[in-house]
């Protein structure tokens, strides 16, 4: 039996399209997707067209293309734009390499650490757990502050439009870009550390 996607309420068409009414919400507000007419004494209706629109803008999130990325490939999708959607794919797929390269020297950092705690096994000053130790919490609180901004460094791709209402675009942009940069330069500093390439702790003014 197929489906009738036309006439839906607010709430079977959100269910359809595999999100929540706040999202249906917020992405009308955005300009992503239309908001039909109220008839006079009834509800506003929507149809399988509205569905395909947001399984379009949910895709393309998940692709790593912002809000106002999609809005542009909205407003291209008339079959005549195919070179301006490549040239935003292009850019997109340049980030993604960007971000793989990231994933790369995070890979190199945590395998030195994990290594280093292996060839350390049984002394207390293993990098991971180093901030409990109050001689090496400096080596400590870098190796968790470079765990902590790799969190932050790529998002995850459950990261919608939704979980980010109260945190603007542009904010959040800004903020993952300052984020990323540090990471690079902790990871290069923790990976030189590790490696014994640096410094170590007795070396340090003050040490004994």
């Amino acid at each position: 039996m197929e489906n009738n996607l036309e006439n839906l309420t607010i709430g079977v068409f959100a269910k359809a399209a595999g999100v929540n009414v706040e999202t249906i919400r917020f992405y009308q507000r955005k300009g992503l997707l239309r908001e039909p007419d109220k008839p006079y004494g009834s509800i506003r209706r929507y149809g399988e067209a509205d569905v395909v629109r947001v399984k379009f803008v949910k895709s393309a999130q998940r692709l790593g293309f912002s809000l106002d990325e999609i809005a542009e490939l909205l407003r291209l999708d008339d079959g005549t734009h195919c070179e301006e959607a490549s040239s935003l794919a292009e850019h997109k797929l340049k980030d993604v390499r960007e971000k793989m390269a990231d994933l790369a020297r995070m890979e190199t950092v945590l395998s030195e650490l994990v290594c280093a705690c292996h060839a350390r096994k049984g002394n207390v000053s293993c990098p991971l757990i180093a901030s409990l130790q109050a001689k090496q919490a400096w080596q400590g609180q870098l190796c968790l502050s470079v765990l902590y901004l790799m969190r932050w460094s790529l998002p995850p791709s459950r990261y919608y439009a939704e979980d980010r209402l109260s945190f603007g675009e542009l904010s959040w942009k800004t903020l993952r870009s300052l984020v990323s940069i540090w990471v690079k330069t902790l990871s290069i500093f923790i990976a030189r550390i590790v490696a014994g390439r640096l410094f170590t702790v007795k070396n340090l003014p003050g040490q004994s």
